[in-house]
Formats: C-alpha cells, sequence, structure tokens
C-alpha cells in the first residue's frame, strides 16, 4: 500500500493573497493519481480521480485542467484504497466521527474515497482571482454556492490532524464531482444516501514550497490570523 502523500504549496500560503501558480500540473501529476487543490489565480476547484485532473469554475462547469497550467496549491497520492464500510443515510459530521470511531487516525494524514448516492450535495468555488489580489478572508463574498438532491458521484478528502494546520486544512476536507458532472467543488455538506466508504492512511508527508516565487519568500505571515482566515473559508 502507498504509504505516502505529497502537497505542493500550503493553504497558509493564501492567507496574504498568494495565489499565483508556482508549479506545472504535469508534474504535480508525477506523484499522484488522486486528490484535490485549486488552479492559477485561484480558478475553481480541482479534484483528480484515477489520474484525470478536473475543475469545478465559479460556473458550475466542469472542465479538465490543462496539464501545463501552473498551481499553486495541490495535495496528491497514489490511490490504493482500502475498504472501510457500506453506509447508508448519514450525514456529513455523523460519518466523520464514525470514521475517526473506526480507525483510530485521529493524529495521522489519511485519504478518503467515496462513491455512491448522496440525497443532498452542497458544494462551492471561489470565482478566479485578478491581481492585485485580495487576501484569503475577503474571499468569503467570492464564492458560488451549488446545491443538488439525489446526485451520484465519487468525493475525495483528505484528513489532516491539528497539529498539520496552516500547512493544510485541519480535520477533514473534501471536494466532489458528480458521475454526470452536474455539480461539484469544495463540499460543504451532505447526506450519503448508500455509498462504500474507503480509506488510505500515510505515515509519510512530502511537502513542496515555492522556493523560487519571491512573494512567497517575502511574505510576513505574522501579520495575519492563519488559524481564522482558514477555518472560515474552508469550513
Amino acid at each position: 500500500m502507498s504509504k505516502s502523500v505529497y502537497q505542493h504549496g500550503t493553504m497558509a500560503k493564501f492567507v496574504p493573497g498568494l495565489y499565483d501558480g508556482t508549479k506545472k500540473l504535469v508534474d504535480i501529476l508525477k506523484e499522484g493519481d488522486t486528490g484535490l487543490g485549486t488552479g492559477d489565480g485561484m480558478d475553481g476547484e480541482l479534484i483528480i480521480i484515477k489520474g484525470i485532473p478536473f475543475r469545478v469554475t465559479s460556473t458550475g462547469e466542469v472542465t479538465i485542467v490543462p496539464e501545463d497550467e501552473m498551481i499553486p496549491f495541490c495535495t496528491v497520492h497514489f490511490a490504493d484504497f482500502s475498504r472501510l464500510n457500506l453506509f447508508n443515510r448519514i450525514e456529513r459530521k455523523e460519518l466523520e466521527d464514525e470514521i475517526l470511531e473506526r480507525t483510530h487516525y485521529r493524529n495521522i494524514i489519511f485519504a478518503i474515497k467515496i462513491e455512491g448516492t448522496f440525497s443532498n450535495m452542497k458544494t462551492r468555488t471561489v470565482i478566479k482571482q485578478h491581481k492585485p489580489y485580495a487576501p484569503l478572508h475577503k474571499l468569503e463574498q467570492k464564492q458560488i454556492e451549488f446545491e443538488k438532491e439525489q446526485v451520484a458521484g465519487t468525493l475525495i478528502s483528505y484528513y489532516f490532524p491539528e497539529l498539520y494546520n496552516g500547512l493544510n486544512v485541519s480535520g477533514f476536507h473534501h471536494h466532489f464531482l458528480a458521475d454526470d458532472h452536474s455539480i461539484g467543488g469544495h463540499v460543504l455538506d451532505f447526506v450519503l444516501e448508500q455509498g462504500e466508504v474507503s480509506i488510505q492512511p500515510f505515515d509519510t508527508f512530502v511537502q513542496q514550497n515555492p522556493i523560487h516565487d519571491k512573494e512567497f519568500l517575502e511574505a510576513d505571515y505574522s501579520l495575519f490570523d492563519l488559524h481564522d482566515s482558514i477555518s472560515n473559508l474552508e469550513n
């Protein structure tokens, strides 16, 4: 089983408004065939399934991300999931609690894949940003939300313990894509009607910083509340 997860960039990088892409998607995909992230300039929500990088835009359209696009943030791994259980009629918070209770993985990084039918799915995407970029906490006003009932699809998620907050989102971070591409994006809430939950734990976390990005090197993060800025947008 693959025990390594790779990440380019950090969530904290976005807090002062650093949204420019810093690594080509084609190179990120060398590190994994499954994952999630965002595009250049915070252009949509990315979900990578079986090596295909889908983008859900702020219009709700689903497209394939060009491999030469520069990406500011992305977490990926090579899928080697193990089935955890079949679940029926369970809400997001209850399911998350159940996963932690069954696995005892509260203090390690792991990935989840859920394939099934959702009686309710609520997602959002951020409108693509243009320079001069606003800081992260102001993007709450630039989100588009979507909601659909009775939709089949795939949810990919990473769980990061609190000790990794800032590098990623602490807790669960879900992205979704409907089988018919009718809805997708960063997940705000869901009710799983029926589906199979698979899990993949990691003992190695590979995190790459954009060391050639001048803005990143010179940013003063002491001026921002990293935890609140990330939590307010992502949760």
